[in-house]
Protein backbone atom coordinates (compact mmCIF):
# COMPACT_ATOMS: atom_id res chain seq x y z
CA UNK A 1 0.00 0.00 0.00
CA UNK A 2 2.97 2.16 0.69
CA UNK A 3 4.57 4.51 2.87
CA UNK A 4 3.71 5.13 5.53
CA UNK A 5 1.62 2.03 5.64
CA UNK A 6 4.42 0.09 4.54
CA UNK A 7 8.03 0.28 4.93
CA UNK A 8 11.13 -2.39 4.93
CA UNK A 9 9.97 -4.43 7.38
CA UNK A 10 7.14 -7.13 6.85
CA UNK A 11 3.77 -6.10 7.41
CA UNK A 12 0.55 -8.37 7.42
CA UNK A 13 -2.99 -8.89 8.43
CA UNK A 14 -4.30 -6.01 7.38
CA UNK A 15 -8.06 -5.79 8.99
CA UNK A 16 -10.04 -3.24 8.49
CA UNK A 17 -12.55 -1.97 11.31
CA UNK A 18 -16.48 -2.63 10.98
CA UNK A 19 -16.92 1.05 11.69
CA UNK A 20 -14.74 1.45 8.76
CA UNK A 21 -12.89 4.46 10.41
CA UNK A 22 -10.18 2.29 11.38
CA UNK A 23 -7.53 -0.22 9.81
CA UNK A 24 -5.31 -2.50 12.00
CA UNK A 25 -2.34 -4.80 10.33
CA UNK A 26 0.89 -6.53 12.15
CA UNK A 27 4.26 -6.10 11.97
CA UNK A 28 7.14 -8.60 12.65
CA UNK A 29 10.12 -7.53 14.83
CA UNK A 30 13.72 -7.55 13.82
CA UNK A 31 14.35 -10.10 16.11
CA UNK A 32 12.62 -13.08 18.09
CA UNK A 33 13.19 -10.77 21.04
CA UNK A 34 10.97 -7.97 19.49
CA UNK A 35 7.94 -10.32 18.80
CA UNK A 36 5.26 -8.39 16.43
CA UNK A 37 3.34 -5.56 17.06
CA UNK A 38 -0.37 -4.31 15.97
CA UNK A 39 -0.58 -0.92 14.25
CA UNK A 40 -3.89 1.13 14.27
CA UNK A 41 -4.21 3.86 11.25
CA UNK A 42 -7.19 6.33 10.66
CA UNK A 43 -8.55 5.86 7.14
CA UNK A 44 -8.99 8.55 5.15
CA UNK A 45 -12.78 9.26 4.67
CA UNK A 46 -12.46 8.24 0.75
CA UNK A 47 -11.31 5.17 0.94
CA UNK A 48 -13.55 3.80 3.20
CA UNK A 49 -16.13 1.42 3.05
CA UNK A 50 -19.22 2.80 2.12
CA UNK A 51 -21.61 0.78 4.76
CA UNK A 52 -20.05 -0.47 7.78
CA UNK A 53 -20.52 -4.72 8.68
CA UNK A 54 -23.46 -5.82 10.20
CA UNK A 55 -23.35 -8.31 12.97
CA UNK A 56 -25.21 -11.41 13.15
CA UNK A 57 -25.15 -13.02 17.06
CA UNK A 58 -26.91 -15.10 19.73
CA UNK A 59 -26.81 -18.30 21.80
CA UNK A 60 -28.25 -21.77 21.05
CA UNK A 61 -29.35 -23.35 24.21
CA UNK A 62 -31.43 -26.82 24.75
CA UNK A 63 -34.84 -26.11 25.24
CA UNK A 64 -35.59 -28.49 27.69
CA UNK A 65 -32.73 -27.73 30.22
CA UNK A 66 -31.85 -24.27 29.33
CA UNK A 67 -28.14 -25.02 28.79
CA UNK A 68 -25.82 -23.61 26.39
CA UNK A 69 -25.22 -26.14 23.37
CA UNK A 70 -22.26 -26.52 21.02
CA UNK A 71 -23.93 -26.55 17.25
CA UNK A 72 -23.76 -26.23 13.67
CA UNK A 73 -24.66 -22.83 12.88
CA UNK A 74 -25.16 -21.86 9.25
CA UNK A 75 -25.54 -18.91 7.62
CA UNK A 76 -26.85 -18.68 3.73
CA UNK A 77 -28.10 -16.36 1.22
CA UNK A 78 -31.55 -17.15 0.26
CA UNK A 79 -30.42 -15.48 -2.60
CA UNK A 80 -27.97 -16.94 -4.16
CA UNK A 81 -28.61 -20.12 -2.00
CA UNK A 82 -24.98 -20.65 -1.02
CA UNK A 83 -24.00 -21.12 2.35
CA UNK A 84 -21.75 -18.57 3.01
CA UNK A 85 -20.68 -19.41 6.33
CA UNK A 86 -20.53 -22.30 8.73
CA UNK A 87 -19.44 -21.76 12.82
CA UNK A 88 -19.12 -24.17 15.48
CA UNK A 89 -21.61 -22.39 18.70
CA UNK A 90 -19.07 -22.11 22.02
CA UNK A 91 -19.58 -24.77 23.84
CA UNK A 92 -19.46 -22.62 27.23
CA UNK A 93 -21.48 -19.89 26.19
CA UNK A 94 -23.61 -21.53 23.84
CA UNK A 95 -23.02 -17.92 21.66
CA UNK A 96 -22.45 -17.56 17.64
CA UNK A 97 -21.12 -14.40 15.30
CA UNK A 98 -21.15 -13.73 11.83
CA UNK A 99 -20.30 -10.60 10.08
CA UNK A 100 -22.47 -9.85 7.11
CA UNK A 101 -21.22 -9.71 3.82
CA UNK A 102 -24.00 -7.03 2.37
CA UNK A 103 -27.74 -6.12 2.63
CA UNK A 104 -29.64 -8.85 1.77
CA UNK A 105 -32.26 -11.94 2.80
CA UNK A 106 -30.56 -14.44 5.12
CA UNK A 107 -31.19 -17.48 6.89
CA UNK A 108 -29.41 -19.06 10.17
CA UNK A 109 -29.25 -22.82 10.04
CA UNK A 110 -28.77 -24.38 13.50
CA UNK A 111 -28.03 -28.18 13.86
CA UNK A 112 -27.08 -31.26 16.18
CA UNK A 113 -27.50 -34.70 16.52
CA UNK A 114 -30.08 -35.92 18.98
CA UNK A 115 -32.17 -32.59 18.17
CA UNK A 116 -34.22 -30.92 15.56
CA UNK A 117 -32.87 -28.22 13.42
CA UNK A 118 -33.81 -24.96 13.74
CA UNK A 119 -33.87 -21.93 11.31
CA UNK A 120 -33.87 -18.13 12.01
CA UNK A 121 -34.42 -15.78 9.11
CA UNK A 122 -34.16 -11.83 8.96
CA UNK A 123 -33.57 -9.21 5.77
CA UNK A 124 -31.47 -6.39 6.76
CA UNK A 125 -30.40 -3.21 4.43
CA UNK A 126 -27.56 -1.33 4.17
CA UNK A 127 -27.86 1.07 7.44
CA UNK A 128 -29.89 -1.31 9.62
CA UNK A 129 -28.77 -2.27 13.23
CA UNK A 130 -27.32 -5.56 14.38
CA UNK A 131 -29.47 -8.64 14.53
CA UNK A 132 -29.48 -10.65 17.55
CA UNK A 133 -31.74 -14.00 17.21
CA UNK A 134 -31.18 -16.81 20.05
CA UNK A 135 -32.29 -19.95 19.16
CA UNK A 136 -33.69 -23.01 21.05
CA UNK A 137 -33.28 -26.51 20.23
CA UNK A 138 -35.46 -29.33 21.06
CA UNK A 139 -34.61 -32.72 21.72
CA UNK A 140 -35.98 -35.41 19.10
CA UNK A 141 -39.17 -36.87 20.35
CA UNK A 142 -42.46 -37.98 19.33
CA UNK A 143 -44.80 -34.77 19.00
CA UNK A 144 -41.81 -32.22 19.18
CA UNK A 145 -41.82 -29.84 16.26
CA UNK A 146 -40.62 -26.96 14.50
CA UNK A 147 -41.43 -23.95 12.39
CA UNK A 148 -39.59 -23.79 8.80
CA UNK A 149 -39.13 -19.87 9.22
CA UNK A 150 -37.68 -19.77 5.36
CA UNK A 151 -40.26 -21.67 3.51
CA UNK A 152 -42.18 -18.82 0.84
CA UNK A 153 -44.88 -19.69 -1.53
CA UNK A 154 -46.62 -16.77 -3.75
CA UNK A 155 -49.33 -14.78 -2.94
CA UNK A 156 -52.62 -17.25 -2.47
CA UNK A 157 -50.39 -19.91 -4.27
CA UNK A 158 -49.03 -23.08 -3.41
CA UNK A 159 -45.73 -22.99 -5.67
CA UNK A 160 -42.70 -22.99 -3.29
CA UNK A 161 -40.72 -19.37 -3.76
CA UNK A 162 -36.78 -20.33 -5.35
CA UNK A 163 -36.04 -18.92 -1.51
CA UNK A 164 -37.36 -22.09 -0.25
CA UNK A 165 -35.10 -24.35 -1.85
CA UNK A 166 -32.24 -23.67 1.10
CA UNK A 167 -34.69 -24.79 4.11
CA UNK A 168 -36.15 -27.65 2.17
CA UNK A 169 -32.66 -28.97 1.52
CA UNK A 170 -31.74 -28.66 5.01
CA UNK A 171 -34.58 -31.03 6.35
CA UNK A 172 -33.88 -33.38 3.61
CA UNK A 173 -30.61 -33.23 4.81
CA UNK A 174 -31.76 -33.83 8.51
CA UNK A 175 -33.99 -36.41 7.79
CA UNK A 176 -31.77 -38.40 5.39
CA UNK A 177 -29.09 -38.41 9.13
CA UNK A 178 -32.21 -39.48 10.90
CA UNK A 179 -33.50 -42.20 8.88
CA UNK A 180 -35.80 -43.75 11.86
CA UNK A 181 -37.40 -40.40 12.01
CA UNK A 182 -41.05 -39.85 10.44
CA UNK A 183 -43.03 -36.32 10.25
CA UNK A 184 -46.14 -34.81 9.43
CA UNK A 185 -45.59 -31.27 7.76
CA UNK A 186 -48.62 -29.16 8.77
CA UNK A 187 -49.75 -25.70 6.76
CA UNK A 188 -51.20 -22.47 8.50
CA UNK A 189 -52.71 -19.73 7.11
CA UNK A 190 -54.08 -16.25 8.11
CA UNK A 191 -57.77 -15.82 8.52
CA UNK A 192 -58.29 -13.71 5.80
CA UNK A 193 -60.48 -15.11 3.13
CA UNK A 194 -62.93 -18.13 3.28
CA UNK A 195 -62.45 -20.82 5.79
CA UNK A 196 -62.95 -23.99 3.27
CA UNK A 197 -60.04 -22.11 0.69
CA UNK A 198 -57.74 -21.36 3.40
CA UNK A 199 -57.89 -25.17 4.66
CA UNK A 200 -57.07 -26.43 0.86
CA UNK A 201 -54.06 -23.69 0.73
CA UNK A 202 -53.21 -24.93 3.36
CA UNK A 203 -52.98 -28.54 2.45
CA UNK A 204 -51.49 -27.84 -0.62
CA UNK A 205 -49.07 -25.93 0.36
CA UNK A 206 -47.80 -28.79 2.53
CA UNK A 207 -48.11 -30.85 -0.32
CA UNK A 208 -45.50 -28.77 -1.99
CA UNK A 209 -43.04 -29.41 0.30
CA UNK A 210 -44.06 -32.91 0.63
CA UNK A 211 -43.07 -33.12 -2.69
CA UNK A 212 -39.69 -31.09 -2.64
CA UNK A 213 -38.76 -34.04 -0.35
CA UNK A 214 -39.75 -36.88 -2.29
CA UNK A 215 -38.20 -35.67 -5.13
CA UNK A 216 -34.94 -35.37 -2.86
CA UNK A 217 -34.74 -38.58 -2.28
CA UNK A 218 -37.12 -39.27 1.23
CA UNK A 219 -39.61 -42.23 1.10
CA UNK A 220 -43.29 -40.77 1.10
CA UNK A 221 -43.78 -43.57 4.27
CA UNK A 222 -42.19 -41.18 6.31
CA UNK A 223 -43.90 -38.18 5.09
CA UNK A 224 -47.76 -36.49 5.72
CA UNK A 225 -49.21 -33.24 4.94
CA UNK A 226 -52.16 -31.78 6.82
CA UNK A 227 -53.63 -28.46 6.61
CA UNK A 228 -55.04 -26.30 9.70
CA UNK A 229 -56.50 -23.25 7.42
CA UNK A 230 -56.67 -20.22 9.85
CA UNK A 231 -57.59 -22.45 12.73
CA UNK A 232 -54.18 -22.14 14.70
CA UNK A 233 -53.21 -18.49 14.88
CA UNK A 234 -50.12 -18.06 17.07
CA UNK A 235 -50.87 -14.25 16.63
CA UNK A 236 -53.87 -12.15 16.90
CA UNK A 237 -54.70 -11.67 13.37
CA UNK A 238 -54.73 -7.64 13.68
CA UNK A 239 -51.84 -6.60 11.23
CA UNK A 240 -49.70 -7.64 8.50
CA UNK A 241 -46.83 -8.59 10.13
CA UNK A 242 -49.38 -11.17 12.95
CA UNK A 243 -51.09 -12.01 9.90
CA UNK A 244 -47.49 -13.06 8.00
CA UNK A 245 -46.52 -15.46 11.38
CA UNK A 246 -49.59 -17.08 11.18
CA UNK A 247 -48.94 -18.33 7.50
CA UNK A 248 -46.33 -20.99 8.47
CA UNK A 249 -45.46 -24.44 7.36
CA UNK A 250 -44.28 -26.72 10.94
CA UNK A 251 -43.20 -30.49 11.23
CA UNK A 252 -43.77 -32.49 13.97
CA UNK A 253 -42.08 -35.63 14.63
CA UNK A 254 -44.82 -38.72 14.52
Amino acid sequence: MGYPLNDHAEQFAFFISRTGRDAFYTVSGSTRKDGSRIFRASLPENIRPAARSILVSGLVRDKTSKLPLSATVALADLISQQVIAEYESDSVTGEYLFVLPDAGDYAVHVHKKGYLFESLHFAVGPNDPDVRQDCWLSPIASKSGTTLNNVFFETNSYALSEKSKTELSQLAQFLRDNPEIAIEIQGHTDNVGQESYNQELSLKRCQSVQHFLTDNGITSARLSARGFGASKPIAKNDSEKNRQRNRRIEIMIR
